[in-house]
């Protein structure tokens, strides 16, 4: 997957117009979050030992892509009725929501189960569900709560 990201972003580089609006944006900053630590851990690190590779990042990347989707059918000629740009930002809306949702998820997980002490049972994914979206939506009933400093930060 990260070679995969490597190789795309490299594509991406050689056929853009604008290079240094490319090396500035932030799909080529998740490129280089999610494909570096593959890459240094594979030269460098011994018998397969890897880095961490946040995966998770790269939900952000898919809302661009989906922004760009809902245009595609005026840009490519298949309707000449652009997609309603209410409905369009809706969706941009929904999807914002469920990757925070997700890299909160993602984030939450990684921090308790690498991190904190291990005393009683672990979180699941379905706690990790609820504590991030009833963080969010800044109810916080404190039943759910992490048990090391990184988790807090979360």
């Amino acid at each position: 997957m990260s070679s995969w990201n490597a190789m795309s972003a490299l594509i991406r580089f050689v056929f853009t117009d604008s290079k240094w609006e490319f090396i500035f944006s932030i799909q080529t900053l998740l490129d280089t979050v999610t494909a570096l630590p593959f890459l240094l851990s594979a030269a460098f690190l011994p018998k397969g030992q890897q880095l961490y590779v946040p995966y998770f990042l790269r939900s952000w990347s898919v809302i661009s892509r989906l922004q760009r989707t809902l245009s595609i059918g005026v840009d490519i000629g298949i309707s000449d009725q652009p997609f309603d740009p209410v409905k369009a930002k809706l969706i941009a809306l929904v999807a914002y929501f469920i990757a925070i949702l997700y890299n909160g998820m993602a984030a939450f997980l990684y921090c308790e189960t690498n991190f904190a002490p291990k005393t009683g049972t672990p979180h699941t994914v379905w706690d990790a569900f609820y504590f991030i979206l009833i963080t969010t939506s800044t109810v916080g009933y404190g039943d759910i709560t992490p048990k090391s400093y990184e988790g807090k930060i979360v």
